[in-house]
């Protein structure tokens, strides 16, 4: 293996050619990102040569490369309110906004048709949106430490069963709100337009791919439409097989939760000894929280949403301090 500006050119045997790749860039500093270093070439306009006749090395299927070719940007405005008032009552809210920008997921993160190849043949169209990409994320948490019992505002000579019965109360809610997460249009390529088994092939966009919320079809459980499969189509011209939609390109649903804690401690033998019970509600409000379409335009379901986050739950606990 000779390397000529930090481009990696294979001279000898296959064999342990990724790991050396891999060990030589990270050496040298740079983000690495995989591909396919015997991507074929498209055929012609009509043409129907079968992937393998048009690799560089006819000889060898897919050759999966380290190429120091990544890039990534992040920037964010971060924001923290913090406050402790009298009688117990904390606010805390955390706020940022970023946005992040790449040219490939990591290897094991990529949610909702995106991909961690890169298409050689057209490096630079593979820069969008991160996967992990969400600019507006906010959470904002409440904590209340019930005035009344000992040690508080009232209550702090009351008789040892009325404390025990209103002492030691505590209320926790936490709301959370994020911007949605970012969705790759995808479509599932035919043997004439196929150049490598290890790219997520993009269709091509001539309008907004999103349609308004008035025309979605929404039941309990799913919603249709949520694309437009009007605006959506599969290239028909196996010399382009790439398509025109940018990666990650859109995005789903926002993401908003509220959940509420209870807590109630018992003190028992000694000052130190405490039952703490408490109980906690998960998605209170029970909104749904909706997953990513389908952004497959070769699906008979694209554009449907058929999955969400979880619903309300709640759960009990108990634990013994002393």
């Amino acid at each position: 293996m000779i390397l000529k500006n930090k481009v990696a050119v294979v001279t000898g045997a296959a064999s342990g050619i990724g790991r050396e790749i891999a060990r030589t860039f990270c050496r040298a500093g740079a983000k690495v990102v995989l591909a396919d270093l015997n991507q074929a070439a498209p055929n012609v306009t009509g043409g129907t040569l079968s992937l393998q006749a048009r690799r560089p090395v006819t000889t060898f299927t897919g050759i999966e490369e380290s190429i120091p070719a990544g890039f990534l940007s992040y920037n964010a405005l971060q924001a923290k309110l913090e406050r402790r008032f009298s009688n117990g009552l904390y606010l805390l809210n955390s706020f940022t906004y970023s946005r992040a920008i790449d040219n490939a997921s990591g290897h094991l993160d990529t949610p909702n048709g995106d991909n961690s190849r890169v298409n050689l043949a057209n490096l630079k169209g593979e820069t969008g949106e991160s996967a992990y990409d969400q600019p507006l994320n906010d959470t904002l948490t409440v904590v209340w430490d019930l005035p009344y019992g000992r040690g508080r505002h009232f209550g702090a000579s009351a008789p040892r069963a009325l404390q025990m019965a209103l002492g030691d109360w505590q209320i926790s809610a936490t709301n959370t709100a994020t911007s949605g997460q970012p969705v790759n249009l995808v479509y599932s390529e035919s043997a004439a337009f196929d150049v490598s088994d290890l790219l997520a092939y993009r269709p091509n966009v001539s309008g907004n791919p999103v349609t308004p919320s008035s025309q979605r079809l929404r039941t309990t459980t799913s919603i249709s439409n949520f694309l437009n499969s009007d605006t959506v189509s599969i290239p028909t011209d196996a010399s382009h097989p790439y398509g025109n939609a940018g990666r990650n390109s859109l995005r789903d649903y926002t993401f908003n939760e509220l959940d509420l804690g209870l807590h109630k401690g018992f003190r028992l033998w000694n000052e130190t000894s405490l039952l703490d019970i408490r109980g906690e509600a998960f998605n209170l409000l029970n909104h749904v929280n909706y997953t990513a379409p389908d952004s497959n335009r070769s699906d008979g379901s694209f554009g449907s949403i058929t999955g969400f986050f979880p619903p309300r739950q709640l759960q009990v606990a108990a634990k013994l301090i002393f």
